[in-house]
């Protein structure tokens, strides 16, 4: 069976906002790039949802998988869904993760 991904409200917003800085930063070239990289690491999580590292000590069952200079957070939901919670910077305060956004 294969594996989907979705993403929750907050990483789409997080993507967004990346999208939207990046942008601005280092224009649409660098942002196709990088987006590329997003696609490319989400197609290796879900050809290998363990491939990322185990997050507990942020939360229980909790993930990540480094792209560039995000971190990728997800949770493997059931046997053919991967979710995507969040999508930060890795200059990020991880002590306060809130998968909800507000953080």
């Amino acid at each position: 069976m294969a594996i989907r991904y979705e993403l929750s409200q907050a990483a789409d917003n997080d993507i967004e906002g990346l999208i939207e800085y990046t942008m601005q930063r280092f224009g649409r070239a660098q942002t196709q790039r990088y987006l590329a990289q997003i696609e490319r690491q989400l197609e290796a999580l879900i050809a290998n949802p363990r491939l990322g590292q185990a997050r507990d000590e942020i939360r229980p069952a909790l993930r990540s998988r480094l792209v560039g200079q995000h971190l990728l957070f997800y949770r493997i939901k059931d046997e053919d869904t991967l979710r995507v919670v969040r999508v930060l910077h890795t200059s990020r305060d991880l002590q306060r993760f809130d998968e909800t956004g507000s953080a």
